[in-house]
């Protein structure tokens, strides 16, 4: 099983989320009102948190947090 323990984190502090909300297919801007900022700190945060580098292909088709999952998987 994987770990998205610091996802979770960067989730809620980011957009302000309790736990039971972080739901894989629910949409970051559409049902969670992420706006640009949200997302620009939640990709910063994850690089920082996993050591990784995302590059604009990798972000630009991102909607869901089973988006940001795949991202993580194909990572770490």
């Amino acid at each position: 099983m994987d770990d998205f323990t610091a996802l979770y984190e960067i989730l809620e502090d980011t957009l302000g989320l309790d736990r039971n909300e972080i739901q894989e297919e629910k949409k970051l801007r559409e049902d969670l009102g992420a706006d640009s900022v949200d997302m620009f700190q939640i990709f910063v945060a994850m690089e920082e948190e996993y050591k990784i580098e995302l590059d604009t292909d990798e972000t630009e088709h991102v909607s869901t947090i089973g988006d940001l999952m795949q991202i993580i998987r194909d990572y770490v």
